[in-house]
Order: C-alpha cells, then structure tokens, then sequence
C-alpha cells in the first residue's frame, strides 16, 4: 500500500519513540475507524461514508499512504457528488475496506521489524 514515513519523521524530528506511538496509536484506533466506515457503507449513507473515508484519510495521510489517501479522496468525493449513484459510490467504498485492512497489516509488520511488537 506504500508505507513512507518520511512525513512522521519530520513531524516526530526523527525520534524512533514518537514514530512507535504513532504507529501504535493507529493500530489502536484502526477497529473504530474501520467499523464505522463498515456500518456507515452498510446503512448505504453517502453522507456518513463520506465522512468515515474523510477520518480514514486524515489517519492514513500522516503515515504516508499517499496513494491510498488518493483513492480516499475521490471516493469521499463522489460519495458527496449530488449526481453519485448510490451502487457506485458503495462499491468504491467497500473496496477500500480491503486496503485499508492492508494498511494496518503493514503498520504491523513496521512495528514488529523495527520495534520487536
């Protein structure tokens, strides 16, 4: 999903302590967001799914999946598009349900490499 820190470095001045918490801080707050984006996609809100992609890319951006955040964005986009179709719009976000599971599977193995987690 491309994991780049670089940006949390910068923030956390390159303090291995700050990027561990960081990263823990996503793990932790990983089954909320990815429930309630869950529920919100199940309950077919737009508004509501628009507004879960949004977390998940404010979360996702810091941690530098740029790509992914890419697909966030365009997804909560649409999502708020007067014109979405509803199907589509759905469809979209249930697809990054999946990567987002990538994401954290990624945190993970960053942790457990580098912080013996």
């Amino acid at each position: 999903m491309g994991l780049n820190l670089d940006n949390a470095n910068e923030i956390g001045g390159n303090d291995p302590q700050f990027l561990k918490e960081l990263l823990l801080v996503y793990e932790k707050r990983f089954p909320e967001y990815y429930d309630t984006l869950e529920q919100a996609i199940a309950k077919q809100d737009l508004r509501d799914t628009a507004d879960r992609l949004h977390r998940v890319k404010s979360a996702a951006s810091v941690l530098g999946f740029k790509a992914f955040c890419a697909e966030l964005k365009e997804a909560e986009d649409y999502c708020l598009n007067p014109e979405a179709k509803k199907e589509k719009a759905l469809a979209r976000s249930s697809d990054l349900l999946v990567k987002f599971k990538t994401t954290l599977q990624e945190v993970q193995e960053y942790l457990q490499q580098n912080f013996g987690k």
